[in-house]
């Protein structure tokens, strides 16, 4: 299956190693690379900057062909492929990332060549299964990324981000492929894991209380930090404080408000 694509954009700056942003419909907007994290180049996230995140930089620029700053020198077009076949309205709200920017595969424009999975090839980035992995390209991002491990470079090689900050993936890596197992459940039955974030609250009244321990236990041993993450939660939703500028929120009451999947 190939998924929907967009022909002939306009690139306007290579922002990192795994974002750039791209002129649609006479609005610019923000790409981040499908099934990539690179690390970071720039302060102001809570990643460390590393070493490894400015190369991975360069190397984009340079394979975009961007100055230092990420200008474009040139009419630089590009294809972008959505990991669904939906059609072209549906992927551009249904792909996108916790800050709204669009997830897609890229190519340069005219070329069979995937941005994402060359990237993961040259060693830049993991193959990033934290929000599920690629439908279309999972078999070939594998094989990228154990391509990289075997020769050692860039993220691979330690000499990369010697005496500086680096990215623990001996941690990492298990914890996105177990969450990608919990998206990958959450697919099977229809659901959306891993799109837009939309914020809401889980309300514990009367902590104290032997229901409110026992659900705070819950979320702590079995759906908090390096676990799950995700939850199906069940209840009234309200606005909190009830008005305009309220959050929704749900009150927690019992623990089987709180579900792997939906109920059947």
């Amino acid at each position: 299956m190939k998924g929907t694509i967009i022909k002939n954009i306009k690139l306007t700056k290579a922002v990192d190693g795994d974002t750039i942003k791209i002129l649609l419909n006479d609005k610019e907007g923000s790409i981040r690379f499908a099934c990539l994290d690179t690390e970071e180049s720039q302060h102001g996230r809570d990643k460390p900057v590393t070493n490894a995140g400015s190369l991975a930089s360069k190397w984009v620029e340079a394979y975009f062909g961007t100055t230092e700053e990420g200008i474009p020198s040139g009419n630089i077009r590009m294809d972008i492929e959505f990991d669904t076949n939906d059609p072209e309205q549906v992927c551009r709200r249904k792909h996108r990332d916790n800050y709204g920017r669009l997830l897609c595969y890229v190519y340069k424009a005219g070329t069979q060549e995937s941005s994402n999975l060359r990237i993961v090839e040259e060693g830049w980035s993991p193959y990033f299964v934290k929000y599920g992995r690629s439908r279309l390209y999972h078999l070939q991002f594998m094989e990228a990324e154990s391509k990289a491990q075997s020769a050692g470079v860039a993220i691979w090689n330690p000499a990369t981000n010697a005496g500086g900050e680096k990215r623990d993936y001996t941690a990492l890596v298990p914890c996105w492929h177990f969450r990608d197992g919990v998206v990958q459940d959450y697919r099977t039955l229809g659901i959306q894991a891993g799109s837009t974030f939309h914020k809401f609250n889980l309300r514990i009244p009367n902590r104290d209380s032997a229901a409110s321990q026992a659900a705070l236990r819950l979320i702590e041993t079995r759906y908090g930090g390096q676990r799950r993450n995700y939850v199906y939660v069940t209840g009234h939703a309200s606005l909190y404080p009830p008005s305009v500028q309220g959050k929704p929120q749900v009150v927690i009451s019992a623990t089987d408000q709180l579900k792997d999947f939906p109920p059947s």
